[in-house]
């Protein structure tokens, strides 16, 4: 109740709060006042940098500009981070090799202390040394409209300690604002050359942060560690990881060496330095830095190198219109939004005329993706040779070849990734001076909510999966750790599939004696010829937790009922789904789920639901160009459902889409389907084990 009016900056005239000091307040003055008593995270001070122009003042002196650097030590947002007793059960202090079988053969890459890096750094460092690898993140993004041209420019630092699973969430507070670095149109300079070396340079001095090379810490499990802060990563788009690598936008900031910044300071070959476009930046802030080699903490930033950087979409937008719906996967009335979301289906969508991040990798899957590459990089020249591109300089496909090298040395790309920090300008993202109090109080508010949640966990409530079930259009959801992991798994009933895995219905059936008239007519179900049966909505499917996938068990939800009338008689009906399963019987089959209906008791007594299905002809062998399975529509009819859901796609070919198939069903309307193995992770690793 009290980050509400903090959050907002609302007059709180009456706020009560379960179990804490606030209570009710008759003023914004002596609710303030309760609020600054509250502890807080390490203070803010703010810094004058001066920065030097190549322009002339009247007195022949060049003229100079002030810009003000708000700032946290890094350093004490480390300890803050380590000693959080809410991040007790997901911190690692020590490197660990992981391995996916027995015999130790096929290592795992997943959290940060499972890479090359931890481990080569932990033997250069005294023993009982502890690492807390620092993860710097920034982008520069424009406020809002009515700022008019201003910007802000946010720096962000999480600790590899913390696993993924949790600093990658923003509610979870384990990524901190540090500082909010100066933004100028530098006109003190005269040409525009001048204007971005000055830009490079006061970058440069405003991250020269003095840090200590190790300081004993409190740690979350209340054990002292000699904790050594160490700068590993720094999440950030091309034009930024080039402002931190000193080198020119069309070059590669990860290509750079020690070595060439070495010849060149010793006057050594003087051409490297200018062939791999360097600019000439007075100390550089990593310079000094113990134990950092910035170039290696370039990381793959997926979102705009892949999402937003390699991947368009601009030629299929009537195929993205048309795609076949799935749960979890994003779908509006203009085609699906992200392209996040178009990358699980353009494999099909340009087939006869898909980039997916794992939780952990391992030797398998890094040697799978080093050969796509290697494919892609001797066949790219055809596109040249064709007359579509005049070349492939381009950085953001180029930085694919580091990404073996990065997920060996730091762990899996997921844990880079730079949705997070956008996902964080939504608060942080303003003006500095503003800035610095509000998110004092925020998380002087947050820890206070942190003790607040720890006494509700303990009265241990299981999720309402009737009112999961109920939302059409959710995304797929991860079943939380702790104690309310067993509660929630036991109201699935075991399928006998695999061990963990499990299915439930809804306590009451949304469609009560329906009749056969209106199966055959609305839900497409011909074969019932008497009686009335109760008709469930959908059914959600219980998987079991893939480590290399996610720490976390997954829930599916297959749907299968008609349109629905909205209560609103104004507003549009709720569109009918019927969506297509894996279905395990003597072989692996896709089928069409038409009804998920209960036996009525005078039919004997059956606990389990049934499932009308209808079949699509048996998988053959993929297509060897795009690796899809081919399917086409089977009158094989009624069977029992199992096993996970699935996603058929349109063979759209060269030929037109359909105005018609916009608004239509497209599982009717179609006969011709691709099976989509790269909707979801959970799906594409079953294939990839059956195949």
């Amino acid at each position: 109740m009290v980050r509400w009016p903090v959050s907002y900056g609302i007059l709180c005239t009456s706020v009560h709060s379960y179990n804490t000091e606030i209570s009710i307040h008759t003023s914004n003055y002596t609710f303030q006042k309760k609020l600054n008593k509250l502890p807080k995270g390490p203070g803010w001070t703010c810094d004058i940098v001066t920065s030097t122009g190549d322009q002339m003042d009247g007195n022949d002196e060049p003229l100079t500009e002030q810009h003000e650097l708000w700032r946290r030590d890094p350093v004490e947002c480390v300890r803050e981070l380590i000693r959080n007793p809410a991040f007790k059960d997901y911190l690692g202090y020590v490197p660990e090799n992981v391995f996916a079988d027995a015999e130790g053969k096929t290592r795992v890459y997943d959290e940060m202390w499972m890479g090359d890096w931890w481990w080569n750094m932990q033997e250069r460092l005294p023993a009982g040394a502890v690492v807390a690898p620092m993860i710097l993140a920034s982008d520069k993004t424009n406020l809002t409209r009515f700022c008019g041209d201003k910007a802000a420019w946010p720096i962000y630092l999480t600790i590899g300690n913390i696993k993924k699973e949790i600093h990658r969430q923003p509610s979870k507070h384990a990524t901190v604002l540090i500082g909010y670095l100066p933004i100028s149109k530098m006109s003190h300079f005269k040409d525009d050359e001048g204007c971005q070396l000055g830009r490079y340079q006061l970058f440069h001095n405003c991250m020269r942060l003095a840090g200590r090379c190790s300081i004993n810490m409190v740690c979350a499990d209340r054990n002292i560690r000699r904790i050594f802060p160490i700068l590993v990563a720094y999440i950030v788009d091309h034009p930024e990881q080039c402002l931190i690598a000193c080198c020119k936008e069309n070059h590669c900031p990860r290509c750079v060496t020690r070595t060439t910044l070495r010849h060149h300071q010793n006057g050594e070959d003087p051409h490297l330095f200018e062939d791999q476009g360097l600019r000439a930046i007075h100390y550089p802030f990593w310079a000094y830095l113990p134990h950092t080699d910035i170039f290696s903490c370039i990381t793959p930033d997926i979102l705009h190198q892949l999402h937003k950087g390699v991947f368009k979409d601009h030629v299929f937008d009537r195929q993205f219109q048309v795609m076949t719906e799935f749960h979890g996967l994003r779908h509006f009335k203009w085609g699906i939004l992200t392209h996040k979301e178009m990358q699980r289906v353009i494999l099909g969508v340009i087939a006869g005329a898909a980039a997916r991040a794992y939780q952990a990798h391992m030797d398998t899957t890094l040697m799978r993706m080093a050969d796509a590459l290697d494919v892609f990089h001797a066949n790219k020249e055809v596109f040249v040779e064709l007359g579509l591109r005049e070349h492939f300089n381009i950085p953001k496909i180029h930085s694919m070849r580091h990404y073996v090298q990065s997920i060996c040395s730091l762990g899996s790309a997921d844990g880079f990734n730079s949705e997070s920090p956008e996902r964080l300008h939504i608060d942080y993202a303003k003006d500095a001076s503003q800035m610095t109090h509000w998110l004092e109080l925020q998380e002087a508010i947050f820890r206070h909510g942190i003790y607040l949640e720890w006494i509700a966990s303990q009265c241990k409530c299981p999720l309402n999966l009737d009112t999961l079930e109920a939302d059409e259009e959710g995304d797929e959801v991860a079943i939380l750790d702790g104690g309310s992991h067993d509660l929630l798994s036991s109201q699935f009933i075991p399928s006998g599939l695999l061990a963990s895995h499990g299915y439930r219905v809804t306590k009451s059936c949304p469609f009560l004696n329906v009749s056969v008239s209106r199966l055959q007519t609305a839900f497409g179900a011909i074969d019932f010829e008497y009686d009335h049966f109760d008709v469930f909505k959908s059914v959600l499917l219980l998987l079991p937790k893939q480590n290399h996938i996610s720490d976390l068990k997954r829930l599916n939800q297959l749907r299968a009922h008609p349109a629905i009338p909205n209560r609103d008689r104004r507003k549009p009906a709720s569109p009918a789904h019927f969506d297509v399963a894996f279905v395990i019987e003597d072989r692996l089959r896709v089928a069409q789920i038409r009804v998920i209906f209960k036996l009525l008791s005078h039919y004997g007594n059956f606990s389990h639901p049934l499932a009308y299905i209808e079949w699509f002809r048996p998988l053959r062998e993929p297509e060897p160009t795009t690796k899809l399975y081919r399917l086409a529509q089977s009158t094989c009819n009624q069977r029992r459902f199992t096993a996970v859901a699935g996603h058929l796609m349109p063979r759209f070919g060269s030929s037109k889409v359909e105005a018609s198939l916009i608004n239509g069903d497209v599982l009717e309307l179609t006969n011709d389907f691709y099976f989509n193995p790269y909707i979801n992770f959970d799906l594409f690793d079953t294939i990839q084990h059956l195949s």
